[in-house]
C-alpha cells in the first residue's frame, strides 16, 4: 500500500484480484485494517479503518441491505463485534467496535447495578438521559442520586427501550 488518506470505504472493493466486502489487513505491513475508497483499489485512494467513536451504537442498523438489532461480527475482517453508529452503514460507513463490558465513567467501568435510582426515578436498564453524546450509561450502585457512581454501558446490553419505557417513577404512590 502506498499513500492513504481520509474518506469513505467502498464495499465491495477489488485489491490484487480479490474482492473484499469489509476492511482487510491484506498488503499492509503494519497489520492494520484498511479499505479502498472506490470499488477497484487505486494507489493512494484508501484509508485505515477506524471506528467513529464515541457515538453510541444505533439499533437497528443496515449493513449490506440487512437489518441488525445487535452488535455483529458479520463483515468484520478481524472477527470483532461491531455496530453502526447511524441507521445505515451502507450509506456512510460509520461504525465502532462494540464494548463488551461497561467502561469509563466516575466508577472506571464498574458493572451496572439494576435497578438504580436517578433523579428520583427507578431505572431497570441503561439510559442515555442527560448524555451529551447519546451514549448509554448506568449507575454502578443502587442510587446514583446519592453515590454519583456510573459507567458507560456495554454495547451488547439491550438498549432499545424508548426513554419513557426504561424507568418507573418511584415518587408516585399507588392510589388504588
Amino acid at each position: 500500500l502506498h499513500g492513504g488518506q481520509t474518506g469513505s470505504c467502498a464495499f465491495p472493493f477489488i485489491y490484487n484480484g480479490k474482492s473484499y466486502s469489509s476492511c482487510t489487513k491484506a498488503g499492509d505491513s503494519t497489520g492494520e485494517l484498511w479499505c479502498a475508497h472506490n470499488n477497484s483499489y487505486i494507489s493512494g485512494r484508501w484509508s485505515y479503518c477506524t471506528a467513529s467513536e464515541p457515538r453510541p451504537c444505533h439499533f437497528p442498523f443496515i449493513f449490506k441491505g440487512k437489518s441488525y438489532s445487535a452488535c455483529t461480527k458479520e463483515g468484520a475482517g478481524d472477527g470483532q463485534l461491531w455496530c453502526a453508529t447511524t441507521a445505515n452503514y451502507d450509506g456512510n460507513s460509520k461504525w465502532k467496535a462494540c464494548a463488551l463490558q461497561e467502561y469509563e465513567g466516575s466508577s472506571n467501568g464498574q458493572p451496572c447495578v439494576f435497578p438504580f435510582i436517578y433523579k428520583n426515578r427507578t431505572f431497570y436498564t441503561c439510559t442515555n438521559e442527560a448524555s451529551a453524546d447519546g451514549r448509554f450509561w448506568c449507575a454502578t450502585t443502587g442510587n446514583y442520586d446519592k453515590d454519583k457512581k456510573w459507567s458507560y454501558c456495554a454495547d451488547i446490553r439491550e438498549q432499545q427501550q424508548q426513554p419513557d419505557d426504561d424507568y418507573c417513577d418511584s415518587s408516585n404512590e399507588d392510589t388504588r
